[in-house]
């Protein structure tokens, strides 16, 4: 593998301008909650939690949905909040094509499984009772984000049903699981069994040449044996998201798109400090997930862009053809979807690390290397941002790194 050291850094502050203001002159703007909790003797309650955030969210209740139907109009509401059962599936589903930057919030009592038409059209799922102040902080991440992609095109992309795949289920499932210190792969397991299409599409993964196992995985049991819970529940998001994103792209152009996440997984297994490495793999896989929704629909641009001769022309040839970067509605959709702020910030910055430098080398710079080394000779991609690892004093690790990343991403016939 050869070295990009002596390569043009990327100008990180000339890519992914309005994320970098964003960030360091945000401002909350007031944002509009409709709430419909059809149990009138629960609402005092949310009003009073309401009061503690007025300054920055205006709340409106709703009994039912003819009454949320109603009041679109007059309120305008950023997010709706609903408990299931509060309005059905249709009317979800009408809300989403007719209002489809509205952010739906379904509140579920145990397992949502038997809710599923709910359920997968919603943008992010929590459990009752939830903590209201936690709630609106991560609605209020997912719209800041959603905020950044100028584009309106862009905007109903990731928010329209039409465009937005089912929230990760299994995966939100096996992190409840996982919260729960008495797991075991038992419990793990049985998550995952309850979708045939993903255990299938895991234990793919898992016997893939990427992960090198050395020997044929057939159960979910072995596979969470082998690969610890964190790991585990990286692939199967990765699964979900391949599943649902991946229909109708080309499938030569696909397969490249999955064989190069596992690579900067691997990757980013071996440059990730050890405090990163429970989301080091979901954040690999995840990291491109912008380019899945644009090629959907927009192949040939992001094909073009591919092919050009840095990312950073790759990016700006982005931004001018969609109104926005791969990594603004990769940020977008996941943020949407209310996942932790460890891997949106990966997939928003992961070109562009300095945008988020605190001093340390973190998970979005693991990401930025992976993806930088796995990447090198290929056409439109990333540099590594020199001044930035010199900043965080990690520039004389690179060597280590690469020779690190050479051995992880080989596969059988390389050698």
């Amino acid at each position: 593998m050869g070295s990009q050291r002596e390569g043009t850094p990327v100008d990180d502050l000339d890519l992914g301008t309005e994320f970098a203001l964003e960030q360091l002159r945000h401002v909350p703007p007031v944002r509009r909650l409709l709430v419909i909790e059809p149990k009138a003797h629960l609402r005092p309650a949310i009003d009073a939690a309401m009061q503690r955030h007025a300054e920055f969210w205006d709340m409106s209740f709703a009994n039912d949905e003819t009454m949320a139907q109603g009041l679109l109009g007059a309120v305008a509401p950023d997010v709706v909040i609903l408990p299931v059962g509060a309005a059905s599936a249709g009317w979800l589903e009408w809300l989403g094509r007719n209002h489809p930057t509205v952010l739906r919030v379904l509140a579920a009592s145990g397992d949502p499984g038997p809710l599923a038409g709910s359920v997968d059209i919603a943008h992010q799922l929590v459990a009752q009772p939830y903590d209201l102040t936690m709630l609106l902080d991560q609605v209020d991440a997912s719209l800041r984000r959603r905020d950044l992609l100028e584009s309106p095109a862009m905007r109903v992309l990731v928010g329209g049903t039409g465009a937005l795949p089912s929230p990760p289920t299994t995966y939100l499932r096996l992190t409840e699981v996982l919260r729960d210190p008495d797991h075991g792969v038992v419990d793990l397991a049985r998550v995952i069994e309850r979708d045939p299409a993903i255990a299938a599409k895991s234990l793919q993964l898992v016997n893939s040449a990427w992960y090198g196992v050395g020997r044929q995985i057939t159960s979910m049991r072995q596979a969470a044996v082998l690969l610890g819970g964190d790991a585990l529940r990286g692939l199967v998001l990765s699964a979900e998201v391949s599943r649902d994103l991946g229909h109708g792209i080309d499938e030569a152009w696909l397969a490249g798109f999955e064989r190069r996440a596992g690579d900067v997984a691997s990757a980013a297994l071996v440059i990730a400090e050890p405090r990163d490495r429970g989301d080091a793999t979901a954040a690999a896989l995840l990291h491109d997930v912008g380019e899945l929704i644009l090629a959907a629909e927009h192949l040939d641009v992001l094909q073009a862009g591919q092919a050009l001769p840095t990312v950073k022309d790759r990016l700006a040839h982005e931004k001018a053809e969609l109104g926005a970067t791969h990594q603004e509605v990769g940020a977008a959709l996941l943020a949407a979807w209310g996942l932790p702020e460890s891997l949106i910030d990966a997939t928003a910055l992961h070109h562009t690390p300095r945008l988020r430098f605190d001093g340390r080398f973190d998970l979005v710079g693991a990401i930025h290397v992976a993806d930088a080394l796995v990447g090198i000779g290929e056409p439109g991609a990333g540099a590594l941002a020199q001044d930035y690892l010199a900043a965080i004093g990690a520039l004389d690790r690179v060597e280590g790194w690469e020779l690190a990343v050479t051995a992880s991403t080989l596969r059988p016939g390389d050698v």
